[in-house]
């Protein structure tokens, strides 16, 4: 996977035994940038960032979310949540004993709601046809983050997450070199190493390249380079 920004003459390349970062000083240039790349992740064409499969083009909006605040993750936006329920549905038809439960259950919720629709004084029309996300959204299925104490065990929580039910998505980080220590921060690229994941971290800081990082460096000329850690 790598992603393609017109103008650069590198593009941003993800391998397994790095971690991505853009690094871009220039505040105003990254403010433009941030709003680029959030609205290409929610389904804005823009032809000027380009995410890659090999050489095929994939959707932005598909194949990636963006953590613009880390400080408040929402562990609950609408692509994670779709992906867990997808993920439980799936493994539900993996395992023939918890499908053949789940039928009993739809059976016996179609003949509640024809006893408690039965005294209307008209006909209603009462799906049959209930999958097991719409009970999930029935329930209200949630991510519950609520006993991790520090970001760096947040953002591990949103990969593990990540890594079960969308594991080939590319998770976007804005500033959180602002919140870790440089050992939080390299324990942290091991983990997601360790988990094969695709992550890419937007700064607006320049700063000492670390163990596993992988920059690409945009100057106030907007001339880019790229810098990979050499032991």
């Amino acid at each position: 996977m790598r992603i393609k920004i017109m103008g650069f003459d590198n593009d941003i390349e993800f391998h397994e035994d790095f971690v991505n970062i853009l690094e871009i000083p220039d505040t105003n240039q990254f403010a433009n940038f941030l709003i680029k790349f959030n609205k290409v992740c929610y389904n804005e064409d823009d032809n000027e960032i380009v995410l890659l499969d090999k050489h095929e083009r994939i959707s932005f909006e598909k194949f990636s979310i963006m953590i613009l605040d880390v400080l408040n993750i929402n562990y609950n936006d609408k692509k994670i949540v779709s992906s867990i329920y997808d993920w439980i549905a799936k493994n539900n038809r993996i395992d023939s004993s918890v499908d053949e439960e789940f039928e009993l259950i739809k059976q016996r919720l179609y003949l509640y709601m024809v006893n408690i629709t039965n005294d209307l004084p008209f006909e209603c029309y009462i799906d049959r046809e209930i999958s097991v996300q719409d009970i999930l959204k029935l329930f209200n299925i949630k991510v519950d983050a609520s006993y991790c104490n520090s970001i760096l065990e947040r953002i591990i929580l949103f990969i593990d997450i990540l890594s079960i039910v969308s594991p080939k998505m590319l998770l976007m980080l804005v500033n959180l070199k602002s919140y870790l220590t440089e050992k939080e921060l390299v324990e942290l690229y091991k983990y997601i190493l360790y988990k094969n994941m695709k992550v890419l971290l937007l700064e607006n800081k320049q700063q000492n390249i670390l163990k596993h990082e992988r920059k690409n460096i945009l100057d106030m000329d907007y001339y880019d380079t790229v810098q990979v850690y050499k032991e």
